[in-house]
């Protein structure tokens, strides 16, 4: 630091710093003080010239303006001048320089933690995009965009529609519109059918990752919920039309007590999906509670009609014939080993959540 001192019209000093030239003058009030940062403000001298003498002073101004910001005192010595004016024109140079530097070093750090993030973001997605396919992949092996489940024919219809005549004579022996209800039975599996491929295509398109693995366990339930409902709906027509009246009215009024034969659940919730996949997007928090509902739905088919007890080697063989009369691909115990396999996969999980 280098420090002038002297009286012009006021007593005065000036410290060169590194940073800044600070100014300090004295009035009968006291001193006053002014800190003038050399990249901030710049100097020009100025020559007071008179009869019989010349002065010089410095004019300060401010970055970006070309009035005056302060008038430095008069020097009588114009060596001292010049050291101060080139003093602070190369401290000014240094520090434009230092800044100037600091401020792409900001920038390229600012550069490179934007890359940082769309590298995360990158990979983020990569990652999701693999999940996806992985479900995808689960459900739908051939990669043609529909779940394997609901490529086969609808074969509880099949299996009325051969049978129609032996249906509408049981319904007469029993006074009951049993082809009727059985229609709504087939429109309801159609449905549901229906619904599992347009929960699918929203599960495609979700982002967050914890709905993700939330929605793939919906449609796992979903499905799980779709063979009980499959199996007992073809063993309801099979007991009918080989008078085994005890299973027949067991599922029949199973299915009662759920409201099939009345119920548009199903179609209420696929206007839903629908509109749902036709802007997933924003309207992630409705396919939420549209995802609950179907939650909360196929628990209530599971727990009414999860129970098999009434299927038996006999019965099987006797589905398996039916079937096979209207060239079905479903082999029954295949069936069943897709139900008993997701029912002990639950019970596994909630006796390890009970231990955890």
């Amino acid at each position: 630091m280098k420090t002038y001192t002297g009286n012009s019209t006021l007593d005065y000093i000036i410290n060169l710093k590194e940073e800044y030239l600070e100014y300090i003058f004295t009035t009968k009030k006291g001193k006053n003080s002014y800190n003038l940062s050399y990249k901030d403000y710049y100097l020009k001298k100025v020559i007071h010239k008179s009869l019989f003498s010349k002065r010089y002073y410095l004019n300060v101004y401010k970055n970006g303006s070309s009035d005056v910001y302060l008038s430095l005192p008069l020097f009588k010595n114009e060596s001292q001048i010049n050291e101060i004016l080139v003093y602070s024109n190369k401290r000014r140079s240094i520090l434009k320089k230092y800044f100037k530097e600091e401020q792409l070093k900001k920038i390229e750090k600012q550069k490179n933690q934007l890359n940082r993030r769309k590298l995360i973001d990158l990979k983020k997605e990569e990652i999701k995009n693999k999940k996806i396919l992985s479900v995808v992949e689960e459900f739908d092996k051939d990669n043609n965009g529909i779940i394997d489940l609901i490529e086969d024919k609808n074969e509880f219809n099949l299996l009325l529609k051969k049978h129609q005549k032996v249906v509408i004579e049981k319904g007469k022996e029993f006074n009951q519109n049993y082809t009727h209800q059985f229609i709504k039975v087939g429109n309801y599996i159609k449905q549901k059918r229906s619904n599992l491929q347009l929960i699918f295509d929203c599960i495609k398109q979700v982002q967050n990752q914890k709905e993700l693995n939330e929605f793939v366990q919906i449609l796992d339930v979903e499905i799980h919920s779709y063979n009980l409902f499959l199996i007992n709906s073809l063993n309801l027509i099979v007991s009918l039309i080989e008078d085994d009246q005890i299973t027949f009215y067991d599922i029949y009024e199973k299915f009662d007590k759920l409201n099939i034969y009345n119920s548009n659940w199903e179609n209420e919730i696929s206007d839903k999906l629908s509109e749902l996949n036709k802007g997933i997007n924003e309207l992630n928090q409705n396919l939420r509670g549209v995802m609950y509902e179907i939650r909360d739905m196929s628990d209530r088919i599971v727990s009414s009609i999860d129970d098999l007890s009434y299927i038996t080697e006999e019965s099987t063989k006797m589905l398996d014939n039916r079937l096979g009369e209207i060239d079905s691909s479903i082999k029954t115990n295949n069936l069943l080993t897709l139900i008993n396999t997701y029912q002990t996969y639950k019970i596994n999980k909630n006796t390890k959540s009970l231990r955890g």
